[in-house]
């Protein structure tokens, strides 16, 4: 019998497509393969033929509509940044304990449990159920002496410790800010203990998950001092379908006809508050802008210096 594996994914667009296309891999590799991801991401799976689980709840939609006082980040403005960060924590604190749940029971009838670092409370449903766990991740996260986090808004070198340390404190970080929404899940759903204090990833060797890093090791050299459980796999792509290449065809005729296109995305943050913004600046610059944003704000987009994307 074909083992049943689970990817469990959530954030954005750019979280849900590489797993959607790590899935299709394993499904030619003989596997039954689903994704459990938030209901909002139906629409990516119409042309797949991996299972879609859908589940309630995801924080990432919240990052939508912050505007400029963008939580998670570090802005020009420190202050601000912190707030909108403890913001959204407060605000995503209900929704994390709903989506938990949900995930949990999406998950059910897998033989392994494969998460990320949106899912990184994956580790916990994995446990439960009692199968094991893969990490696959789209950045390097494994603590490292050779750079700093790449979730860190700056590119410097910390110098050995700084940066393994570095590494270590903001997976932490990322654990202990939902840890109380975890462990109400480990007690709940599963009838667990609570978790222990540091992350899977930073425990001991033999308590570590086997991590799949999905990029290539030409841009990111393998670090000296990983060690066998960290996996660089190379980039996850899908295969072009066909609705995918009308859009394509569309984005390359506004290019074509236009004399000075550029790109611009936007990611979790959002449009809001930003597009008088840009309409100036491309007015000024005779530009146009193919406009990478979330499909629900697509119809907002009313000017032709923009297709939305």
């Amino acid at each position: 019998m074909k083992k049943t594996i689970t990817l469990l994914t959530s954030g954005t667009r750019g979280d849900v497509t590489p797993y959607i296309a790590l899935g299709e891999g394993l499904r030619d590799a003989g596997y039954n393969v689903r994704v459990a991801a938030p209901v909002g991401f139906a629409n990516l799976f119409r042309e797949s033929k991996i299972t879609f689980v859908p589940f309630e709840g995801n924080p990432s939609d919240l990052l939508v509509e912050q505007g400029d006082q963008t939580p998670l980040t570090l802005g020009r403005n420190f202050i601000n940044s912190i707030r909108a960060t403890q913001n959204f924590i407060k605000k995503a604190r209900p929704l994390y304990r709903r989506m938990l749940h949900t995930a949990a029971e999406a998950c059910r009838g897998s033989d392994i449990l494969v998460h990320g670092l949106p899912t990184i409370w994956g580790a916990h449903i994995a446990e439960g159920l009692g199968i094991p766990a893969v990490r696959a991740v789209l950045q390097p996260l494994a603590p490292t002496r050779s750079f700093p986090s790449t979730l860190l808004p700056f590119y410097f070198s910390l110098s050995g410790i700084g940066n393994w340390f570095s590494h270590w404190a903001v997976t932490q970080a990322i654990w202990h800010s939902w840890r109380s929404e975890i462990n109400h899940a480990r007690h709940a759903d599963f009838g667990l203990p609570r978790a222990q204090w540091a992350d899977p990833s930073l425990q001991t060797f033999s308590r570590q998950p086997l991590t799949l890093n999905g990029f290539s090791k030409h841009i990111v050299p393998r670090p000296q001092d990983w060690n066998e459980k960290q996996v660089i796999t190379g980039y996850w792509r899908r295969n072009e379908l066909t609705s995918k290449q009308v859009d394509e065809l569309e984005i390359q005729r506004f290019i074509d006809s236009s004399p000075n296109p550029i790109a611009i995305g936007f990611g979790s943050p959002g449009t809001q508050g930003y597009l008088p913004m840009l309409e100036e600046a491309l007015q000024l610059t005779n530009a146009q802008a193919v406009l990478t944003i979330p499909e629900k704000y697509h119809g907002e987009i009313k000017s032709k210096k923009y297709f939305p994307h």
